[in-house]
């Protein structure tokens, strides 16, 4: 099965997704179309967490965004359409609590 937290591992397929996130930038410029560059966004948190971190950063189960993944995906579309750091944490302070994360079956 195809997970998340694949992506961020070094191996072939992600090598094509370098080819492939460049290649949607320079489409995005070249018809001066906004883009939500989500990939930067998320290597970025990957990053910020460092490489002591284990387990799920911002998946519930390596493909499904958790809340924290949800909120990195929605501030990069705001951040996208023009919306500056402080408007998006108003955004964020005004939004109802997320809902507790449903329990993760034993494996």
């Amino acid at each position: 099965m195809w997970r998340w937290d694949d992506v961020f591992k070094p191996n072939t397929n992600n090598q094509k997704l370098i080819v492939y996130n460049d290649f949607l930038r320079a489409l995005a410029k070249n018809k001066k179309c906004l883009l939500a560059d989500l990939n930067a966004d998320m290597q970025a948190a990957i990053a910020k967490a460092g490489p002591d971190k284990k387990g799920n950063l911002l998946t519930g189960d390596g493909f499904h965004m958790n809340p924290a993944g949800n909120v990195m995906m929605a501030t990069g579309v705001l951040k996208s359409f023009g919306l500056s750091a402080g408007q998006i944490a108003k955004l964020q302070l005004d939004a109802p609590p997320a809902p507790p994360a449903p329990a993760t079956p034993a494996k």
